[in-house]
């Protein structure tokens, strides 16, 4: 096995040199740049490989971040999550997911704090599950992340979406169309979710734009009910309701779009001629519906690259150690076939 003292040796140079190097600490001895370079290259000609267990030991940092979700296998997580790996690695730091829900919270954030991570990201609306999370952290001094939640304003670092600019967007898009007459759709108005964001968003860009506002064409789920059967009553009743009423329809989400779609589908109604739709999210499925649609674009990737960057600013002492970082991702609008002039 090829040490420190090895390459030490062929370098010319002392162990402590070494050391200093291969830990990235050059700067602080002022090492001259040809020697890391003769050290770096001694290291790779010999084969040397970091002894992340011993440095961990060492520094008291594992270079491990974990990543919580309860919903692992949802394409939006999937994304972010791919987004966060990409941009650990770089750092030099290594992920481990974990699937979180709140009746078993403690045994899953457990096994991450065993891994003894240097820092956390939580991707979920639950506000209660994030103060749980969020108090056993602290006790630790565990930096803490959250993604893709602008409401849970007691995180200390935070990435989210831009849901005024993006609706507004995808407002602006039908009034050029010639669209003033919009009905919305969307979820669960809960304390952390999307769907309140979204319907503050739509209202926010409608006022902006001069549109009128009519609140029977403003639908949202209620709790206490399964979600997907009132997508589809929601659906139906918008779809009824175009023509003199209704022109086009905003949907919170690419899903409440598609079933909009699907319902218009068996109606036999033609979308987009008598009804435009507009979706939020750009899902990869949201390409392959008939007609393709029309969508506002989350960059999934990018805020999990966002969230890895600030949490290890943070984690390296880079960012201020107090004090709430906040970063909004940009959203764009994708124009398919789902929307169509007024006629």
């Amino acid at each position: 096995m090829i040490t420190m003292k090895d390459i030490a040796k062929a370098a010319g140079v002392s162990r402590s040199t070494v050391s200093f190097v291969l830990n990235g600490r050059e700067k602080e001895l002022k090492i001259a740049e040809a020697t890391c370079l003769k050290i770096k290259s001694t290291a790779a000609e010999l084969g040397y490989h970091v002894n992340d267990i011993a440095k961990s030991v060492r520094t008291g940092k594992t270079k491990v971040l974990a990543f919580l979700t309860p919903l692992i296998d949802m394409e939006y997580d999937a994304r972010i999550l791919s987004g966060f790996i990409n941009q650990s690695n770089k750092l030099g730091y290594f992920v481990k997911p974990f699937e979180i829900e709140d009746r078993d919270f403690e045994k899953q954030l457990g096994n991450a704090i065993k891994q003894r991570v240097d820092g956390v990201v939580y991707r979920n609306n639950d506000i209660d599950l994030f103060r749980k999370i969020k108090k056993e952290l602290d006790i630790r001094k565990i930096p803490f992340a959250v993604v893709e939640s602008r409401l849970i304003e007691e995180a200390d670092i935070s990435v989210y979406s831009d849901e005024f600019g993006g609706i507004f967007k995808a407002l602006r898009h039908l009034v050029d169309l010639g669209h003033t007459r919009i009905g919305f759709i969307s979820g669960i108005h809960d304390k952390a979710g999307y769907s309140i964001l979204r319907y503050r968003a739509f209202l926010a860009a409608m006022k902006k734009l001069n549109l009128p506002i009519d609140p029977e064409i403003i639908l949202s789920a209620q709790p206490k009910e399964r979600v997907l059967p009132q997508y589809s009553r929601m659906a139906e009743e918008i779809l009824k309701r175009r023509g003199s009423q209704i022109t086009a329809v905003f949907c919170a989400s690419d899903i409440i779009a598609m079933i909009v779609l699907q319902h218009a589908y068996k109606m036999k109604i033609w979308i987009p001629d008598e009804l435009s739709v507009v979706g939020y999210a750009n899902l990869y499925s949201s390409s392959f519906t008939a007609p393709a649609l029309t969508t506002v674009e989350q960059k999934f990737s990018e805020m999990g690259n966002a969230a890895a960057k600030l949490l290890v600013e943070r984690i390296e002492k880079s960012a201020p150690a107090r004090g709430k970082l906040r970063k909004e991702i940009g959203s764009e609008l994708i124009i398919r076939d789902s929307t169509c002039i007024n006629k």
